[in-house]
């Protein structure tokens, strides 16, 4: 899928991405204002990818729609049971973002990166000092920890 979505896209890109992957001009979604566009990543057969407009950061989908809203940090996005998942920072709380630009639980002091334990969302969470692993359904696997 990303391969024939490179070949059907590909040209010349802004200097700042490396390598080239789109030209603006023939794209079927508008690029517009965007840089820093990240390595595109296969979610199921539809695409997404990271990039930054302006001083902040987007995960942007194959419609050229942006999934959330515009954050300090993002990370690349990741497929989890079949779902879109990202790791995002905002006024310096970090948070797990779902593929429908919903928060997964609460803002914390610091997150993971969204993993698949046994084919669903599991991430780290600090809050206050303690650490602790949470589910898609937002409850504590195991307890608190000073460290994970």
């Amino acid at each position: 899928m990303i391969d024939a979505f490179r070949k059907r896209h590909s040209g010349t890109a802004a200097p700042e991405v490396k390598p080239a992957l789109i030209d603006t001009s023939t794209y079927r979604i508008s690029l517009a204002g965007l840089h820093s566009i990240r390595e595109p990543v296969d979610i199921n057969g539809r695409i997404a990818f990271r990039a930054m407009k302006e001083d902040k950061a987007v995960i942007i989908n194959e419609k050229g729609r942006k999934i959330g809203r515009m954050y300090d940090v993002v990370s690349d996005p990741c497929i989890v049971g079949g779902r879109l998942f990202f790791r995002a920072e905002l006024d310096r709380r970090q948070f797990i973002v779902d593929g429908k630009g919903r928060i997964i639980g609460s803002k914390y002091d610091a997150v993971g990166l969204p993993q698949t334990v046994h084919g669903r969302l599991a991430f780290r969470a600090v809050q206050d000092g303690r650490h602790f692993i949470l589910n898609d359904k937002v409850e504590r696997i195991g307890g608190e920890y000073e460290e994970v």
